[in-house]
């Protein structure tokens, strides 16, 4: 017997519609968690230093890749095993929709870093690459600051996604190193 009339029960129906997507993915949480699963602990970026070549790299990229290496121990006396050097950021901004009378703006805007990596003895584990990421947002012409703070966290998203895919490189050249040296 339903206590319920018939556009409750459809309001119901569709509030528990909602919430499978959210127990779904509290699931496959519970599976990954229980098995195992854990981020890579860095072993394969251990002892590799950084180098800005040039004065246009934000203090905020060194940050993020020092953060993102892990430290040696100082008391350990070992020398760095590879060299990472990012030669150039360009972060370059285009407007993709405007009108005449429109009070927005519409930008694509693409970061690039440009590095190489030496190993130990100076040979190039990668030479010159550049790793690019493309981002959106949209400016409200009458609100230029609240735009521009806008865009200063699209470009830290854009950095932080950089950042992964520099390590997923890095990861891999050194990877190649590790199995090609006993």
């Amino acid at each position: 017997k339903s206590y319920l009339c018939a556009g409750q029960a459809d309001q119901l129906r569709g509030a528990l519609m909602d919430v499978r997507p959210l127990l779904v993915l509290g699931l496959i949480g519970v599976f990954l968690t229980g098995c195992g699963y854990q981020m890579a602990d860095g072993g394969l970026l251990r002892g590799i230093s950084v180098n800005i070549d040039t004065p246009e790299v934000d203090v905020e990229v060194l940050r993020a890749l020092q953060a993102m290496l892990p430290v040696e121990d100082p008391d350990a006396g070992a020398s760095p095993q590879a060299a990472l050097t990012v030669h150039e950021e360009v972060y370059q901004k285009w407007p993709i929709a405007a009108a005449a009378f429109d009070d927005r703006m519409q930008f694509e805007v693409k970061l690039e870093w440009i590095f190489s990596v030496k190993d130990w003895q100076g040979d190039f584990l990668i030479d010159r690459e550049r790793v690019a990421v493309v981002g959106y947002f949209e400016r409200e012409n009458q609100a230029l600051l609240t735009a521009h703070e806008g865009e200063l966290v699209l470009q830290r998203q854009l950095r932080a996604e950089a950042l992964a895919q520099l390590r997923f490189r890095l990861e891999a050249a050194m990877d190649k190193v590790k199995s090609r040296d006993p």
